[in-house]
């Protein structure tokens, strides 16, 4: 500040060289005061140390990192399954039709075979059948079960017997 209070002739220069020196001055006091503006308050202080406090004590306790193993099956594989046991089913059908059919067909030949190579007295059996069978196809289908239950029935106890005889005749 010395240097800009040399003497001047010129009132302008005095002028300027006042503003100068208080631009100059109110610079100064700016200086002075940014200190106190930069520095932080206490409680500013405290509230940042308790952070780095809980920041530390958080980062000492180990992560616990729990994996759980979820098995499941895509929607895909699922698909698949239900397509190959629909397969499966479908192919078991098929075959039990097709062992249905087989035996109607034997049957049918069979019957037939009867009506042409047979007598006269299987002729009429066969005619007898067929008009019964006609006649009430129900009541013909339960008496039919249940000779069919009864031969089975004699049988068992036949078989027995049979047996017997077989091991006194050895």
């Amino acid at each position: 500040m010395l240097y800009l209070k040399a003497e001047s002739a010129d009132k302008t220069d005095v002028t300027l060289q006042q503003q100068i020196t208080e631009q100059f001055s109110q610079l100064h006091k700016e200086i002075r005061l940014l200190p106190a503006q930069l520095l932080l308050s206490k409680e500013q202080v405290n509230e940042l140390l308790r952070s780095i406090n809980n920041c530390t004590l958080q980062l000492k306790q180990p992560v616990q990192n729990r994996v759980e193993h979820k098995h499941h099956l895509h929607k895909g594989i699922w698909i698949a399954i239900a397509l190959f046991v629909i397969c499966f089913l479908l192919s078991w059908g098929w075959l039990n039709t097709y062992k249905s059919v087989e035996q109607s067909e034997a049957n049918d030949i069979k019957y037939r075979y009867l009506k042409i190579i047979g007598n006269e007295w299987l002729l009429n059996l066969c005619n007898q059948t067929d008009s019964m069978y006609q006649k009430d196809e129900e009541l013909f289908r339960i008496k039919v079960q249940q000779g069919e239950q009864y031969f089975l029935q004699t049988g068992e106890l036949i078989h027995p017997a049979g047996e017997r005889k077989k091991k006194q005749k050895k």
